[in-house]
């Protein structure tokens, strides 16, 4: 049998997740990259290691400065109801609440889809 060094079985254990870790962290006090971010711990880490109200707090920053709303949305929607407390859930309803349909460009109704869509995910966090 030959053996490669670069075949699958013969890698030395990956410590890329955890050396990613610290520099994630650092993202979540960036808005326009806090979302992705936080979703990335979420699939690197176990849920009980990580601050989940931090990154629900990160993520609704960066919703409410406009950075990344979708994005923002989605994490929110991955870490779900449990994760928020009860001031992240009153900043949940107040962004959901929001009219956020300023055309800057693109269609209108593209614009007001993706609010609909957004304002949907929101109220059922």
């Amino acid at each position: 049998m030959d053996r490669h060094p670069r075949h699958p079985r013969h890698r030395p254990p990956r410590r890329g997740p955890r050396l990613l870790i610290p520099r994630l962290e650092q993202l979540l006090t960036e808005p326009e990259k806090a979302p992705s971010a936080a979703l990335a711990l979420l699939a690197i880490t176990d849920p009980d290691a990580v601050d989940l109200g931090r990154l629900a707090g990160a993520a609704l920053h960066s919703a409410e400065t406009g950075a990344d709303i979708s994005s923002a949305c989605e994490a929110l929607q991955a870490l779900g109801a449990t994760a928020l407390s009860t001031h992240h859930r009153l900043r949940v309803a107040e962004l959901a609440e929001k009219d956020r349909r300023v055309i800057g460009s693109g269609s209108a109704n593209s614009i007001i889809r993706e609010d609909e869509r957004l304002r949907a995910i929101l109220t059922a966090i």
